[in-house]
């Protein structure tokens, strides 16, 4: 988990004007998260907490029973959404919990045949039925797929009344008001549904108006957004909350909401000229889905401060499972903070009924403390960088290795393996200068340069393909693969940049003879066979036509990553373990292929289609430009293991099964330095001549054992290795709406999402 922060860079005290709203740019002085004037009480006083769901759409969809993905990297372990709501229940009466509110997306898809979903999403709501919690939920844009009929009918109004919290439900079956007491005051919250008009909201503000004197709190799917810095937003449907809602009814002085990736929060002024906190959570596209992660809020009446603690109750039991991008506790401003609020005040200026009783110590600093004894973080163990740039395992099996060079002043994607799969430079449209060779690389890449791309726009780009006749064109990898490369997105990444491949294969799926996807769209049958591509979301995807003989696609997923950072992205197709996994940094991702052996393995694909790096076909035209860096990409015919991959190094390189490795030299880099090692049967590439190659040496390779993964004590296995960064996790800012909907794996078709920005 590279960085979790969230940072307001704003100015403290500056008031600007946004679409009517007082926007307070900035945290008072003396609250600042993280510093000594930020910090809890540590005296007694009357305190009270409420708990917060964010997003728990990806526990429900790959956690259902048929294809879970859960128990599959984490047998015995339960799934994350019931790890939340358990410790809710175990941790009421420790941490004073008033209230739990669920912020909508309960599940990820909601149409006809995606109930199997609501039977996770049920199960874990169930366990704060029987403890006779008090809760509410809500549904977010992914519960709107059917119109509401699942969400309404596993969360009817019956059920929801059975919290002691309920009060009344609204119009649609979906808004409802809650009453709870929190430190001896009374307290009411307001929840409605996903793009809330009409009915609903003349029913929540009729709500409001017959209690102006309770102390509210507003939640719904979708009020703030953030920027790619972190800073709260205003958006379209929270304007209109707030128009209706919020600005006039004094008696609100808290919303908070989810929707959008990441966390973060500020404070606004209402026509009566008090405070309204907002607070953003969704940490669905962190790692593994969400990693448990949800918030435990404060309110401490006798001191004036409202506190956050952003967890996850299921880390912890991951116990020896747990690696570097793992967090029980998160530390960004938008994720854990202090701030001072004054309650008497603010409840003063709407004759709120505010007498606090209890003499408690902050749940806060009890929660902290506990996550730290419970669980450390796993520092990445760190890689060794390479002594040159032949400091990398060679692999008998290696089918293609191409590092960008330059030759007779143009760039080429040399393949040194020694098989001729060499890539030349090609243009889409009519341009220069598109491709340039680089010294900016991933640290622990070996190569020495890498390519930076910088398309024009859509079908105006460059890129390097093989040639008709490679033999790395016929390779279908029924056997298993491991794919390998190096990627930076550009800090300038945008719309006209999404789906740009880093891989790709030629050719179109719908001609493949074996492709057969039952009730296939156009996007699934105009695809190319092999596309490796970030998404609108910032995902890496990983999409791939199997060579089975009724075939069809199949799709693994990362979370969101940082813009401007260097990746290393492994894809392992292992037929002897039914599985499709993706690993960023060394750490496997959650949305793999799992249980599909004899199905879902090798990459199909047409004997004279090339093999092409740095942008993707569409219909069989070049349709999107990768923006970004690409450095060296390896293809192994067979999975295996992170002590020979292209981060480890030659020395400490165990060979697979006793045979020794070995893989040609390449050809010298434009520096002129020599090329990798070779073993005793490794010939020098038939297609380099004497004037660009140095004579390469020879060293025998070590057979050592794999090392030992970051944060399990156990002997390597894929995935598991030691690792630099992560992928964005939760925290990291992310621009635009809320989530897409990527097919799940062992779905039939997986197609691009060109979904609008609200409907994300």
């Amino acid at each position: 988990m590279s960085s979790i922060s969230r940072r307001l860079f704003v100015q403290a005290g500056a008031m600007v004007t946004l679409a009517g709203v007082a926007v307070q740019r900035g945290w008072p002085a003396n609250a600042a998260p993280y510093t000594k004037d930020g910090t809890v009480d540590g005296h007694l006083g009357a305190r009270g907490c409420i708990a917060l769901l964010p997003d728990t759409q990806f526990y429900s969809r790959y956690g259902v029973e048929s294809a879970d993905l859960f128990a599959k990297q984490y047998p015995g372990l339960p799934n994350p959404y019931d790890c939340q709501t358990q410790w809710i229940v175990d941790h009421t009466a420790d941490y004073h919990i008033a209230m739990t509110h669920h912020l909508g997306d309960v599940c990820d898809q909601s149409g006809e045949g995606h109930e199997d979903q609501y039977v996770v999403a049920d199960r874990a709501m169930k366990i704060l039925d029987d403890a006779k919690a008090s809760y509410s939920v809500i549904p977010g844009n992914h519960d709107v797929a059917d119109d509401f009929h699942y969400y309404r009918t596993w969360f009817p109004k019956d059920r929801q009344a059975h919290s002691p919290s309920f009060r009344e439900m609204g119009p649609s079956g979906m808004s409802n008001w809650h009453g709870f007491t929190v430190a001896g005051v009374p307290m009411m919250a307001v929840n409605v549904p996903w793009g809330s008009d009409g009915a609903d909201l003349d029913w929540a503000e009729s709500v409001l108006n017959a209690h102006p004197t309770v102390p509210t709190i507003i939640t719904t799917h979708q009020i703030i957004d953030i920027s790619p810095d972190g800073t709260a937003l205003s958006t379209s449907f929270g304007q209109r909350l707030w128009d209706r809602l919020i600005n006039h009814h004094n008696q609100v002085f808290l919303t908070v909401n989810g929707h959008h990736h990441g966390a973060t929060n500020r404070i606004v002024t209402n026509a009566a000229g008090q405070p309204v906190f907002q607070q953003l959570l969704d940490y669905q596209m962190a790692y593994q889905g969400g990693n448990g992660l949800m918030a435990l809020m404060e309110f401490d009446f006798t001191h004036n401060q409202l506190c956050q603690t952003a967890f996850s109750p299921w880390v912890p039991l991951k116990g020896e499972r747990a690696n570097s991008l793992d967090r029980a506790l998160l530390t960004g401003s938008g994720d854990t903070w202090v701030t001072s609020f004054d309650f008497a005040s603010r409840f003063a200026s709407f004759d709120a009924d505010f007498h606090p009783t209890g003499e408690v110590p902050a749940a806060t600093t009890a929660l902290r403390a506990q996550l730290r004894k419970e669980f450390t973080p796993i520092a990445a163990l760190p890689l060794v960088k390479p002594a040159n740039d032949t400091d990398y395992p060679t692999l008998p099996g290696t089918v293609a290795h191409w590092r960008p060079t330059e030759q007779d002043g143009t760039l080429v994607e040399r393949d040194i393996s020694g098989n001729g799969n060499d890539m030349t430079l090609k243009k889409a449209g009519i341009l220069t200068n598109a491709a340039a060779l680089v010294t900016d690389h991933m640290t622990y890449s070996s190569a020495e340069h890498a390519v930076r791309f910088t398309p024009r726009a859509k079908h105006v780009f460059a890129y390097f393909a093989t040639a008709k006749d490679a033999p790395v064109n016929r390779e279908r990898f029924e056997q298993g693969y491991t794919f390998e490369t190096f990627i930076k997105i550009d800090k300038d990444y945008g719309s006209s940049n999404y789906w740009g491949a880093f891989v790709c294969r030629g050719g179109r799926r719908g001609d493949l003879p074996n492709f057969t996807v039952a009730g296939a769209d156009t996007d699934d049958l105009e695809e190319p066979p092999l596309s490796g591509a970030i998404s609108s979301l910032k995902e890496v995807q990983w999409a791939f036509t199997d060579t089975a003989k009724v075939g069809n696609g199949y799709s693994v997923w990362s979370g969101d990553v940082d813009l401007d950072k260097w990746y290393h992205l492994v894809v392992v197709d292992d037929p002897r373990e039914g599985s499709v996994v993706m690993y960023i940094d060394g750490v496997p991702m959650l949305r793999n292929q799992y249980g599909t052996a004899g199905r879902a393995h090798g990459i199909n694909g047409f004997d004279d289609r090339p093999w092409i790096i740095g942008g993707s076909i569409y219909d069989n035209i070049m349709s999107t430009g990768f923006f970004g860096t690409i450095g060296e990409t390896r293809l192994v015919d067979h999975p295996t293991t992170p002590a020979q991959w292209l981060t480890a190094r030659a020395s400490s390189a165990p060979s697979p099964s006793g045979t020794p490795t070995s893989e040609p030299s390449p050809t010298a880099s434009p520096s002129g330095s020599a090329g990798p090692s070779t073993g005793p049967s490794s010939t020098s590439p038939s297609n380099t001549s004497p004037s660009t190659t140095k004579p390469s040496a020879t060293k025998s390779s070590a057979t050592g054992t794999p090392a030992t993964p970051s944060g399990t004590g156990s002997s390597a296995t894929p995935g598991a290795s030691p690792t630099v960064a992560g992928p964005g996790t939760a925290g990291q800012a992310t621009s635009g709406g809320g989530h897409g909907a990527p097919q799940a794996p062992g779905e039939g078709a997986w197609h691009r999402l060109r979904l609008p920005r609200t409907g994300r």
